[in-house]
């Protein structure tokens, strides 16, 4: 229930899914940042545009990947599985 930061120490490499920044929000905050996808061209790390079919499903949870300008992996996740559930289905 509080902001949390986790740094872990590694030798200079590209980024990777180990160096992923996570922001976790509410169901509402998720569906709402789903919802204004279509309005932002957020890009994945591949370059393709980030759609809210892009959602991963991780059965705890749920999360959409995409990158900042620079190649970094960005990630927002939500563990109201349930509420983002029947929004989805």
């Amino acid at each position: 229930g509080q902001p949390m930061l986790s740094l872990f120490a590694r030798g200079c490499a590209p980024p990777s899914r180990d160096s992923t920044i996570a922001f976790r929000t509410d169901a509402d905050g998720f569906l709402s940042f789903l919802d204004a996808l279509a309005g932002n061209e957020l890009r994945s790390k591949t370059g393709g545009l980030v759609a809210a079919s892009d959602v991963e499903d991780h059965d705890l949870s749920w999360s959409i990947y995409f990158a900042d300008p620079y190649g970094n992996a960005l990630e927002l996740t939500t563990y109201e599985y349930d509420a983002v559930r029947r929004r989805l289905n």
